[in-house]
């Protein structure tokens, strides 16, 4: 057995899929697969049905024992079946448990805000009704999880919330397997295997864009506790933040803060805003022939992995930024999309290794 990936409905296990896609990124905090297969009908109902709980398992031999590893826990979103003379095929979409919180509108009863309370605390109350758990908070998240006040704007989401108040803080809120919700910081994960040109990457190219990125970002936001809203000056917060490297020509950013804030937070999102748009301007993507680490471990985002391909004249440590899983006539492969080391880096400032200049340019800088 290698590389088999099935699918479980309650206890009805489902494998010999046509083709088999699992995404992770850490800009989508809910994972998402697509699975087809092909049908054969025999008068029964079937079991892929929308909004049927799911669970989507690899299993692989490594060193004489079977590894089982859950990839994803979630839902059934939308099944597409079609049919002609010689065949049935039956199209399967879906999300991780953690798309609940990316749609559904937060509320947290009777007053809808919170006083004086931890991060962590006010993400369990906003996800308490949907089945989805904080499992772990990293020793740095942690440190920066101070306690603060909070108001849930009319209307918006669960992960709206949760995503503001997590860049403030220069927090990644990932998915697990599980469907559940990890707070991480750059820099926790590292990988067991480096990637290399010529030995486990079948495919590598680069791209190098600028048109998201910035030499100036200005933050606006209004003061926590005031309710005025933008209509008197003083009551508002400007903070700023510039990119050395992106000097050629001017290039403006103005940044609306959602929600109340403070001089801190204004300026913490304007180096954020710089640093991660300075860092996504370079992306390698990869391709290799496993979904697994040396360690039997699956590959995740968040991860920082040793990269050498030659012909791209990289040699240097990067950022998994996002995953693909596939499955189909090519084979087993991942797909990956890597960005500078410290695009995420726990403490941005106007002199991160990103944005300062310096003799040598790393990654996403150009030749």
């Amino acid at each position: 057995m290698d590389n088999v990936v099935t699918m479980q409905i309650g206890s009805t296990k489902l494998v010999g899929w046509k083709s088999v896609t699992v995404n992770r990124a850490l800009d989508a905090i809910a994972d998402s697969f697509n699975l087809s297969m092909v049908d054969v009908w025999d008068g029964d109902t079937s079991i892929l049905t929308p909004d049927e709980k799911c669970k989507i398992y690899i299993e692989k031999t490594s060193g004489g024992k079977n590894i089982k590893e859950l990839v994803l826990t979630g839902w059934i979103d939308s099944v597409n079946i079609s049919a002609d003379e010689s065949s049935i095929l039956v199209k399967v979409d879906g999300r991780s448990k953690s798309a609940d919180i990316v749609d559904c509108s937060a509320e947290y009863l009777p007053s809808n805000s919170w006083n004086n309370t931890l991060l962590s605390t006010i993400i369990r109350d906003l996800m308490f009704d949907y089945d989805v758990d904080l499992d772990f908070i990293s020793s740095a998240a942690y440190d920066k999880n101070s306690k603060l006040s909070l108001t849930i704007n009319s209307g918006e989401t669960i992960f709206e919330i949760i995503d503001r108040e997590c860049k403030k803080r220069a927090i990644l809120p990932v998915t697990n397997p599980y469907g559940n919700i990890e707070l991480i910081t750059s820099g926790d994960r590292i990988s067991r295997d480096k990637l290399i040109f010529g030995e486990n990457i079948v495919k590598a190219s680069v791209d190098f864009d600028y048109s998201n990125r910035y030499g100036v970002y200005k933050v606006k936001a209004q003061k926590q506790g005031d309710g005025n809203g933008w209509q008197n000056s003083t009551n508002t917060i400007f903070a700023e933040a510039t990119d050395a490297v992106f000097g050629k020509r001017v290039r403006r950013k103005i940044v609306v803060l959602d929600g109340a804030g403070s001089n801190q937070d204004a300026q913490k999102s304007a180096n954020w805003e710089s640093q991660i748009r300075a860092g996504r301007t370079g992306k390698l993507h990869l391709t290799i022939p496993t979904w697994f680490q040396s360690d039997n471990r699956l590959w995740e985002v968040g991860t920082l992995v040793y990269c050498q391909v030659p012909p791209l004249r990289i040699d240097e440590q990067l950022l998994i930024n996002s995953i693909e899983f596939t499955q189909d006539d090519n084979g087993t492969l991942c797909n990956m999309d890597l960005v500078n080391k410290d695009t995420y880096a726990a403490d941005p400032s106007k002199e991160n290794k990103i944005t300062k200049k310096s003799k040598k340019k790393g990654f996403g800088f150009g030749w």
